[in-house]
């Protein structure tokens, strides 16, 4: 074989050789290219997974524990454990506070119950508790700027049953208040508290046009006070009352 002869064999080898190392290149540099797109996608879903996450424990943090209760409570029924005696308002606050432990006044008053004498408001969120357990009324109220309290009561119906009743409330400056009267029907044949939301239902119908209301059960006396809130000029407000009166199985709503 002659020299030029070699010389372009060796040429045309080289082209070869340095075209195929061009395509391997560029075919690596494009597999490279798609593996870090799909691991910028994986990364995307990731981040917006994790994003997701993240505003579902926002929204479980912030959410009022009262808001939890109301989607809840009229299903749940309640037991009364008392054993032979016949249960008193302590008993109904103390299975009450025990199912809906998490809002912290049911947490305080489950707590008082349980030991009175060791109740230190300050290691309990605050709350001071009324205690009138002769008339059948006990309270649980944090002692801050802003009202976030449970009050409970009971009536002896004329069926041998009783009615027992009980209101949250929870508001703090800026935020929307949250508020909830509950009533249950205690069977001592059963033992159990079944929920009573017609009575709910009748407060929330009668304040349903009104800005804002409260709810005052009966540390004496029989009836439910409704004091019911319209908005007026200079940060002020109107208020209208209203009795529930109590008819020996429930309540009549007066004018």
């Amino acid at each position: 074989m002659s020299k030029n002869i070699l010389g372009i064999f060796v040429i045309v080898t080289m082209l070869l050789f340095t075209t195929a190392c061009g395509n391997k290149n560029e075919s690596v540099e494009q597999k490279a290219s798609e593996q870090e797109k799909v691991e910028e996608s994986d990364m995307s879903k990731a981040q917006d997974t994790t994003t997701e996450a993240t505003d579902e424990e926002v929204m479980a943090e912030t959410a009022s524990e009262i808001t939890r209760i109301k989607g809840v409570w009229r299903s749940q029924v309640i037991d009364v454990k008392t054993g032979d005696k016949t249960p008193g308002i302590k008993d109904f606050a103390l299975a009450f506070c025990e199912k809906y432990v998490k809002y912290s006044p049911n947490e305080a008053l489950k707590n008082y119950i349980k030991q009175p004498k060791a109740y230190n408001p300050e290691k309990n969120g605050g709350c001071a508790i009324n205690d009138e357990e002769r008339n059948g009324f006990i309270s649980s109220h944090a002692m801050y700027q802003y009202n976030l309290n449970t009050d409970c009561c009971y009536w002896k119906c004329d069926n041998g049953h009783r009615l027992v009743a009980f209101w949250l409330e929870e508001e703090f400056e800026n935020e929307a208040a949250e508020r909830l009267a509950m009533f249950y029907d205690y069977d001592p044949s059963t033992g159990v508290m079944t929920p009573k939301p017609e009575w709910t239902d009748m407060i929330e119908n009668a304040v349903k046009s009104y800005d804002s209301y409260m709810v005052r059960l009966p540390a004496e006396g029989k009836d439910i006070e409704l004091t019911k809130f319209t908005n007026a000029e200079d940060d002020s407000y109107e208020s209208t009352e209203q009795l529930m009166k109590w008819n020996g199985n429930g309540f009549t709503l007066g004018k």
